[in-house]
């Protein structure tokens, strides 16, 4: 199914931090806490936004290509913006 997204890359936005909800899990041996990434508040970026089409294998890499591009990009101004002061 085509119509997911790509929460995973939604992490730049300053006002919409991934929480990290931290697990312990029980285990025979000792092992530490995980950290399970949280993206509810997050921006969505659905892949169809930027030109994603069920069944077109082609169609659909350059979407996700895209997203990435422009969240990327966003993501270093904002770091060189921080930076800055």
């Amino acid at each position: 199914m085509l119509l997911f997204s790509l929460v995973f890359f939604a992490f730049q936005q300053v006002k919409n931090k991934v929480m990290l909800n931290e697990i312990q899990v029980e285990a025979p041996f000792a092992m530490p806490a995980i950290n399970v990434p949280d993206f509810s508040q997050c921006r969505r970026m659905p892949i169809t936004d930027y030109g994603a089409i069920q069944g077109d294998k082609d169609k659909t890499t350059i979407a996700i290509a895209s997203a990435i591009a422009i969240i990327h990009k966003h993501v270093n101004n904002f770091e060189m913006n921080k930076d800055r002061g």
